[in-house]
């Protein structure tokens, strides 16, 4: 399986599109509408695809900065994972944590400390089991309530380049 960035508005993005409003939506009857869909030109769009070139999946990332109050940094970099699906005859067959395993190992490489996500209830533990946190704030959208996970992400590429400037140094 592999992972790969597709562009807004595109016949692979109205694919995907389609998976989300299959799986996430219709169970709530509830529709992503074109407002929602205009909203995200900026994100980053990935697709899981298997070895036959059949999307399995996929997951929408916002890369953001936000203060903070450290001594060192006045910003961070940080990511924020949405919509993540598998097709419903791809679930629980590693689909979706080959997707995320992929997708920190590509924010790792860009340097990224950290990876916030929404997740529904009865998906905390396929969150945790990969090393997420429950944050204190919840939030409903669609009726569902949401619970806010991150991720701190070790061994980022700026980090290790620090650490090495810093052993040629010693």
């Amino acid at each position: 399986m592999i992972l790969v960035p597709i562009a807004y508005a595109t016949p692979a993005y109205d694919q995907l599109v389609k998976i989300r409003q299959d799986v996430l939506y219709n169970p709530l009857n509830a529709n992503l509408t074109i407002e929602d869909l205009e909203l995200e030109y900026k994100d980053g769009h990935y697709a899981l695809y298997d070895e036959h070139y059949r999307m399995l999946g996929g997951l929408v990332i916002i890369r953001k900065e936000e203060e903070c109050d450290d001594e060192v940094e006045t910003k961070r970099r940080i990511v924020v994972i949405r919509q993540v699906v598998v097709c419903k005859n791809f679930q629980r067959t590693g689909a979706g944590k080959a997707m995320i395993q992929q997708i920190e190992s590509l924010l790792k490489k860009e340097g990224y400390k950290e990876i916030r996500l929404y997740s529904y209830e009865k998906a905390i533990p396929f969150y945790t089991n990969l090393g997420y946190q429950k944050m204190e704030r919840t939030f409903n959208e669609k009726g569902v309530k949401h619970y806010r996970m991150k991720k701190k992400l070790t061994g980022t590429q700026k980090t290790e380049q620090a650490d090495g400037q810093k052993k040629a140094e010693n």
